[in-house]
Order: C-alpha cells, then structure tokens, then sequence
C-alpha cells in the first residue's frame, strides 16, 4: 500500500511539473506573441512613412519637371523672338537698301 501511494505521489509531482512547465510555455508564447505584433505594428508604420516619403518624392519630382517643361518653354519662346526681331531687322535692312 506504500507503494501505491508513494507511486501516486511520484506521479502527482510530475503531473504539476508538467502543468506548470506547459503555464510557463504558454506565458512565453503569450509574450513572444505580443512582441511579434508589437514588431509587426511597428513595421506597419515603418512602410507607411517610406510610403509617405516617396509620395511626397514623387510630388517633388513632378514639380520639377513641370517647372524645367517651363523653363524650357519659355526659353524656347525667348528664342524664337529673338529670331524673329533678328529676321525683321535684316529684312528692313535689305528694304531700305
């Protein structure tokens, strides 16, 4: 009969070491879990402001191509005037002559 008992209270032991081994499991999952969502949220913001980031490169790039298309425009205008001014005086020129 002591046996019995002492194999029951062998076997009552290990049984608590496990439970408590498997609540010790569980609190480290539990935690690693909220790390992981902790890190997960964080790179969530991360690719949000590089998303943001890159948008407003974009803008800014289009801008300045906008700005150079006019640049460029306007150039182009001064140089067709200034053409135009420098044919007319050779025109006149030769008219007078």
């Amino acid at each position: 009969m002591e046996m019995l008992y002492f194999t029951l209270g062998i076997l009552s032991i290990t049984g608590l070491i496990l439970v408590g081994l498997v609540v010790v499991g569980m609190v480290k999952v539990a935690k690693l879990q909220k790390e992981l969502e902790s890190v997960k949220e964080g790179m969530r913001w991360e690719f949000m402001g590089c998303s943001r980031r890159q948008d407003e490169q974009d803008v800014n790039f289009t801008r300045e191509i906008e700005h150079l298309h006019r640049r460029v425009d306007e150039k182009v205008q001064e140089s067709i005037s200034y053409t135009d001014s420098r044919v007319d005086k050779v025109v006149n020129q030769l008219r007078e002559n």
